[in-house]
């Protein structure tokens, strides 16, 4: 399966889940005062959280957009920042731990 499709089908998944939980779903969204586009926006009356779904073989490439992302959805109130991964695990863990920790804001 592409890389794309991979990660289309896990955007779907997710916003039928929280769709069922009650959440505001908004695919392809902006954040914040939209500097931002993220995979997936839910929303409930309580916290918002912000996905970006990727597949282990595109993260590499896109590490620097998570980073400002992830960082800048830790600014905004109520808001949560999850990086999703999909598919088939890369060779080497440590973009996806640095990525990981830095969303987290440990790194």
């Amino acid at each position: 399966m592409k890389t794309q499709d991979r990660e289309r089908r896990r955007v779907s998944a997710l916003a039928r889940e929280y769709r069922r939980k009650g959440y505001n779903v908004q695919r392809d969204a902006p954040v914040g005062d939209g500097r931002f586009r993220a995979d997936l926006v839910v929303q409930s009356d309580t916290d918002t959280i912000v996905f970006e779904i990727k597949t282990w073989e595109s993260l590499s490439a896109c590490e620097a957009a998570i980073e400002q992302l992830a960082a800048y959805a830790r600014t905004l109130p109520h808001h949560r920042f999850d990086l999703v991964l999909t598919g088939p695990r890369a060779k080497h863990a440590s973009t996806e731990e640095r990525v990981a920790q830095q969303a987290a804001g440990v790194a």
